[in-house]
């Protein structure tokens, strides 16, 4: 599950935080004070993705609006669960 640990607006304000929950990526960034997060398959960085392959949204640049974009990250991860579990195997595997 991913937590507001480490997540603060202070730095949200000034460089996008990036992570990755299990084959899932995700980023947010603050954007004209709006808090827009990102999720994408992994391994690949944001940029090398297909836009087609990313999702997002958009929340209020305050503690309740990082609070829920977190719930929507979950939610996200939750949702594709079975995608994201093949993705980080196939990542793991590649590893070895």
């Amino acid at each position: 599950m991913i937590t507001t640990d480490s997540k603060s607006l202070a730095y949200i304000k000034k460089d996008e935080f990036k992570g990755s929950y299990k084959g899932m990526r995700y980023r947010l960034k603050n954007q004209d004070d709006k808090l827009i997060a990102y999720v994408w398959p992994g391994p690949y960085a944001f940029d090398a993705t297909d836009p087609e392959k990313i999702v997002h949204n958009e929340f209020e640049f305050t503690d309740e609006g990082r609070d829920q974009a977190i719930d929507w990250l979950n939610l996200c991860y939750e949702e594709r669960k079975n995608e994201w579990r093949k993705i980080n195997q196939s990542s793991l595997a590649s590893l070895l």
